[in-house]
């Protein structure tokens, strides 16, 4: 992959094949040089003294030493694209022979490292960054807890609109992983744009995208205010919630109609018209609302609540009932004014 390989093959790979078995003395290359690439101001040194450390670590002795990590945070530091990618490389590598190492990658700051570069290096780095990250949060609790306050989800905003494919699903799975939803957290999600750019992609992306998305939403409308729920409908949600219904999967189903029934409650308090049940009824996937009541409980229930003609029904009786006892007061109030009359002029 590139220079570091290069420089590789010339200078680490003939170290290696001098002390294949000397580890003390390979560590002791190893700090020797950090130093040099702390002390060179000259790009070319660098760069073979990277190499060098990469070769070193890539021998199987070092697979499980852990205290390497910290060099690497030295790497990404220097603005040189192969070699980035092979750091990276061999990190991916490392955690997935040995798990328990990211614990220490955690300690030395290396995933807020690795969430920085998938915005500003270029694209492949930004693909080989989010791909280890997801690695990361597959499995590690820690991991997700970083990467949630470290402010990894505002990072990844813009990678949710990516035209390249790999890079917006990774984004948005990871989103999902570390995503844990409150009222504060929801108010970063709107003011970063994340929410509205997660709402697009949802609108044109593939079922799979479509699945993270669903749940992240289905946990923001569970814990939102009424005042960000009618952020999130603003940015156009409804549409993207019973576009939802036209899916094949079960889960993403029911998920959409979880999050248009708590929208929809919300709507009902304090006012005279339900605003999101008229917004629901504009949208050209309203029907699929009523096709799907016939077989799904909670689709059935929603539209009985919010949707039947019943109500209307009920209000008509009502309104009729209303109409005829007032004529009928009018006619009895005009039969005692005629007697009275009657009276009077007797």
């Amino acid at each position: 992959m590139g220079s570091s390989q290069s420089y590789g093959k010339n200078a680490g790979d003939t170290f290696y094949q001098n002390h294949p078995e000397s580890i003390n003395l390979q560590w002791k290359s190893i700090e020797n040089l950090i130093n040099q690439i702390k002390a060179s101001d000259i790009k070319e040194h660098k760069l073979k003294a990277f190499a060098e450390i990469l070769t070193i670590c890539s021998s199987p002795n070092f697979l499980s030493a852990s205290q390497i990590l910290p060099s690497f945070e030295i790497m990404f530091s220097f603005c040189d694209e192969d070699l980035i990618l092979d750091t990276i490389d061999l990190l991916l590598n490392h955690i997935q022979a040995y798990p328990e190492s990211i614990n220490f990658l955690i300690s030395h700051g290396l995933l807020q490292d690795l969430s920085k570069l998938c915005t500003i290096g270029s694209e492949e780095i930004a693909e080989a960054s989010i791909k280890f990250l997801k690695e990361v949060t597959e499995s590690n609790e820690d991991a997700r807890l970083i990467l949630y306050f470290s402010g990894t989800i505002e990072i990844l905003s813009k990678l949710i609109i990516s035209e390249n494919l790999e890079i917006r699903t990774n984004a948005i799975d990871i989103i999902y992983k570390v995503y844990y939803p409150n009222e504060i957290t929801l108010g970063k999600l709107i003011s970063s744009e994340t929410l509205t750019n997660l709402i697009t992609t949802a609108k044109s992306s593939y079922w799979i995208d479509r699945f993270s998305i669903a749940v992240i939403l289905d946990k923001t409308i569970e814990v939102g205010s009424e005042e960000q729920i009618e952020k999130i409908i603003e940015l156009g949600v409804l549409d993207s919630l019973l576009e939802n219904l036209t899916s094949e999967s079960v889960f993403l189903i029911n998920s959409s109609l979880n999050c248009l029934e708590r929208i929809l409650e919300i709507g009902e308090k304090d006012r005279m018209e339900n605003p999101y049940k008229i917004l629901c009824k504009k949208s050209p996937y309203f029907g699929i609302i009523e096709e799907l009541s016939e077989n799904n409980s909670l689709a059935k229930a929603i539209c009985e609540k919010y949707f039947s003609n019943k109500k209307m029904i009920r209000l008509n009786e009502f309104v009729n009932f209303a109409i005829q006892e007032s004529s009928i007061r009018e006619e009895e109030s005009d039969g005692d004014f005629s007697s009275t009359d009657e009276s009077i002029k007797d």
